[in-house]
């Protein structure tokens, strides 16, 4: 009975009191969380000072290091600058005195130019007189001007006549060249043939081969010994003829060691025949075998 009465007494202390306990409990839970997270933000607060403050560290480093580099560079330059003052201060010393032995010149320059300037000067004077009487004589020349413009017209007509017979005589003379180009037309074509021609009677049996008549006529400068030696061939009477190799009865003949006769008889009392200098031997040879065996 009394327990029974001591539970109900103690049944609704014991609900309030696990309500409390339970709000409590609860509250701690929240105040827990809330501690906890303030803590880590802390914590994530102070991690990032100390980031921050190593960050700094090393900029104070680089810094110290920059300016103990800038404080030997200003050292070295300043030694620099009172190195280049000292030569300043030299070079302007030097300067002085060359700059003083200078004006001392200019000045000797100056008094001699002022001597010259009054020279200049009295020979301006002289010129000036000298222009006056000039000018008296400028009249004289003045009238001596028209004379000379006088003949200067009868001058001018003469030379229109001469300027007229000039023409006639540039007329006269592309006549006169006209008639030379034809006379000399004629002259060459005579020139031309009349080596054929004497020849042809001179060695008729002879044929001249290529260019031996021009060779003999315009490069022989006595060509009388080489045209003997082409009538003894013509005749049969030539000797010191040599065999020319590869080839089809040609001979060669030396005259005077400039000059070669190459030759072949043809039948009867005719032959060919071939007169060239000795520089082009080796070249007629080949023509020769080439285009006459």
């Amino acid at each position: 009975m009394i327990a029974a009465i001591f539970w109900n007494l103690a049944k609704p202390i014991a609900a309030v009191w696990f309500h409390q306990s339970l709000w409590l409990a609860l509250v701690g839970l929240l105040v827990g969380t809330v501690a906890w997270r303030l803590w880590e933000r802390q914590i994530k607060q102070i991690k990032q000072w100390n980031h921050e403050l190593a960050l700094l560290r090393k900029q104070l480093d680089s810094a110290q290091d920059q300016f103990a580099i800038q404080a030997q560079t200003s050292a070295a330059l300043k030694e620099q600058e009172i190195s280049n003052v000292q030569h300043y201060q030299i070079t302007i010393r030097n300067l002085e005195e060359e700059l003083s032995i200078v004006t001392g010149g200019y000045k000797v320059k100056i008094n001699e130019l002022e001597q010259e300037k009054n020279s200049l000067a009295q020979c301006i004077d002289d010129l000036n007189e000298l222009l006056n009487s000039v000018g008296e004589e400028n009249e004289s020349h003045l009238i001596a001007k028209e004379e000379l413009l006088e003949q200067n017209g009868s001058l001018a007509t003469e030379n229109a006549s001469l300027i007229t017979q000039s023409d006639q005589l540039k007329t006269e003379n592309e006549q006169l060249k006209k008639r030379n180009e034809d006379l000399t037309a004629k002259v060459n074509r005579l020139r031309h043939s009349m080596p054929d021609e004497l020849l042809s009677s001179f060695l008729p049996n002879v044929e001249f081969l290529r260019d031996s008549i021009d060779t003999l006529w315009t490069e022989v400068h006595s060509p009388g010994r080489l045209l003997k030696q082409i009538q003894e061939i013509s005749e049969g009477t030539a000797v010191r003829a040599e065999r020319i190799e590869g080839t089809n009865a040609w001979l060669k003949q030396r005259v005077q060691h400039h000059w070669r006769i190459y030759f072949r008889r043809c039948g009867g009392a005719r032959c060919q025949v071939y007169v060239a200098p000795k520089r082009s031997q080796d070249a007629d040879l080949e023509w020769i075998k080439k285009y006459l065996c």
